[in-house]
């Protein structure tokens, strides 16, 4: 078997290829979603700052100002990407398996294993060959913006206050 990976982008440029796969060609879908869509827009902010998009090791990033409007419409709009999409896997004719993203990080080889499970492949859990999967940044977002009240206050104004639990 083989497998690849789409982001949201790509099948927005390329939908004949995303309704492709979801109702023509048979293959075992899986979404991994973080499910604080905050973090996954500060994840992007930063990765953009640093210009660090992937790693295995937990780097160092420096205070950023960013517009709470900008958060907030970041957020907005990731938001109904996730919903759309996840809205239309529902419909697929080809098997699909939700990930969080956090059960990926906090108990990976549980998720791990439904995930090997799901694709039929025997599991095997060897961090030797697979480190563990961790966060990049372990600051707290509150620490990483110069404008983090601002942040703050205009997320609570937004109906968003619920994504700075873990802040």
């Amino acid at each position: 078997g083989f497998g690849f990976k789409l982001m949201y982008g790509d099948m927005i440029s390329l939908p004949e290829l995303f309704i492709f796969l979801l109702f023509i060609k048979k293959y075992k879908i899986i979404h991994l979603v973080r499910e604080n869509i905050f973090d996954k827009v500060c994840s992007h902010l930063f990765a953009k700052q640093s210009n660090i998009w992937t790693t295995s090791k937990t780097i160092k990033t420096s205070k950023i100002e960013v517009s709470p409007s900008e958060i907030v419409s970041l957020i907005k709009t990731e938001k109904r990407k996730e919903c759309f999409f996840k809205n239309i896997l529902k419909l697929s004719r080809n098997p699909v398996l939700f990930v969080a993203y956090n059960d990926l990080i906090e108990n990976q080889a549980d998720t791990l294993e439904s995930i090997y499970s799901f694709l039929q492949f025997k599991f095997e859990l060897n961090f030797t060959e697979t480190p563990p999967t961790k966060k990049q940044i372990s600051t707290p977002l509150s620490d990483l913006f110069y404008n983090w009240k601002e942040i703050e206050i205009k997320m609570k104004k937004e109906g968003l206050g619920h994504y700075l639990n873990k802040c």
